[in-house]
């Protein structure tokens, strides 16, 4: 069974304000709960288009500009810094952490990466050759 949208983006909010705090509390995963913080920098377009959605602008140069600017953003601040995220996360020394710090921030930090390379693959298939054939199809 596949969750709801709406589900999956407060789940994933709670969890931040959740976790997060420990986090800094125990200044261990300081570094990736800036580059998190960071990422939703993309947010800012997603709801211009949103708000274009809603207000019947869903289309013309406004809203194509709106799908560029979150896509190009998207893949700046979520997408392309995944590798160093990466190297950073297995080069991290975690001996002076406790066990539970560490079972936090094991499983918790890559959940948004999780979710952004999601979430891009969901943007990417929008915009795939097989989807807008499909759609100029429709009659």
């Amino acid at each position: 069974m596949k969750l709801p949208m709406y589900v999956q983006i407060w789940g994933h909010h709670i969890l931040s304000m959740l976790i997060w705090p420990i986090g800094l509390h125990t200044n261990i995963a300081t570094v990736f709960i800036a580059w998190f913080l960071l990422s939703e920098g993309s947010n800012i377009f997603l709801n211009c288009r949103t708000l274009l959605i809603k207000f019947n602008a869903g289309h013309g140069a406004k809203f194509a500009a709106a799908n560029a600017l979150f896509s190009l953003s998207f893949l700046v601040l979520r997408i392309l810094p995944i590798p160093l995220f990466m190297a950073f996360w297995y080069g991290f020394d975690w001996s002076h952490t406790t066990w539970f710090t560490l079972a936090m921030a094991a499983s918790s930090t890559p959940l948004p990466v999780m979710l952004n390379l999601y979430w891009f693959s969901l943007m990417r298939s929008m915009v795939s050759p097989s989807k807008k054939k499909k759609l100029k199809e429709k009659p």
